[in-house]
């Protein structure tokens, strides 16, 4: 198979999810000890990061608007 991901093995696959789905939220997680917010507040910011909180709200406040 030829293309853009051909050289992408399975290791890079697991090690890519474990960055995205364990170690970013849980430095997230760290970063906000001591910060005054709810746990959900942290636990979404630790996930998605500013940037992604701030493109759901914005798709939010643009699905409102289209109607």
């Amino acid at each position: 198979m030829r293309g853009l991901l051909s050289g992408v093995t399975w290791t890079d696959l697991l090690v890519a999810a474990v960055i995205l789905l364990v170690i970013r939220p849980v430095a997230g997680w760290i970063r906000f000890i001591g910060y005054p917010a709810s746990r959900s507040e942290k636990l979404t910011l630790s996930i998605f990061g500013i940037r992604g909180v701030g493109t759901f709200y914005y798709l939010a406040f643009g699905m409102d608007r289209a109607g």
